[in-house]
């Protein structure tokens, strides 16, 4: 039986009880829907709505900026805040814009030439996996950007 790594000094577990893979996934979607109406009408009134590899690249672009940007500001996204969720630093605060970042990179692998809908679709099957299976609901993708969290919060 191995024993669970110790959690460095500097990093405090919010005081919230864990948001599980369920919640969690409920949120993407309805933050998956603010983000591809609001680009939908932004490309249509440009002209570009049929440009398939220009729709998918802002698709990336414009999710990543949204999740970083908010998870930044005000440490949740809308679709967290509707169902109670939030995002915290290592040190129990919002993350910070790296950790904001690196947490989501995952979201710009769809631009891959030729191969980007796998590769994204195999990164979203490891983070579900990885945050199903820990105890404290933490994905890879949290544990690479210093230990954020995703929590039932204030």
């Amino acid at each position: 039986m191995t024993m669970p790594e110790p959690r460095a000094q500097h990093r405090r577990e919010p005081e919230t009880r864990p948001a599980g893979l369920g919640v969690r996934f409920a949120a993407r979607i309805i933050d998956a829907l603010i983000v591809g109406v609001v680009l939908f009408v932004v490309l249509m009134s440009m002209g570009k709505g049929n440009d398939l590899v220009g729709t998918i690249a802002a698709t990336a672009l414009a999710g990543f900026a949204y999740f970083v940007a908010c998870e930044t500001l005000i440490g949740a996204t809308p679709g967290k805040m509707l169902l109670g969720i939030r995002v915290y630093g290592p040190s129990s605060d919002k993350p910070t814009m790296t950790q904001a970042a690196v947490r989501n990179l995952f979201m710009i692998s769809s631009v891959i030439p030729y191969v980007g809908g796998v590769v994204d679709l195999a990164l979203r099957i490891i983070i579900a996996v990885t945050v199903h299976s820990d105890v404290s609901k933490q994905g890879i993708h949290d544990r690479l950007a210093g230990g954020t969290w995703v929590r039932f919060g204030r």
